[in-house]
């Protein structure tokens, strides 16, 4: 199931893609995580390989439960 995270520059998603969850902002796609819990984390200590993300100073949860089902999948 993917997951969005809502900010004010605009919604983070996890997303599996090939047997791998990628982070996408801005309509850019970053990462190959094996599970959504490790995608998390990396968003979250800023090392997501999205430099307009990982520079930003807004805190995004490490915990899945704080991100939320993608809309689309309800």
């Amino acid at each position: 199931m993917p997951f969005e995270y809502p900010r004010h520059d605009g919604n983070l998603r996890l997303l599996k893609s090939r047997g791998h969850w990628i982070v996408e902002f801005r309509g850019v796609r970053r990462g190959r995580w094996k599970t959504a819990d490790e995608a998390a984390v990396a968003i979250s200590s800023r090392s997501s390989g999205l430099q307009k993300l990982d520079l930003h100073e807004e805190d995004v949860s490490a915990d899945l439960l704080d991100w939320r089902p993608l809309s689309d999948c309800l």
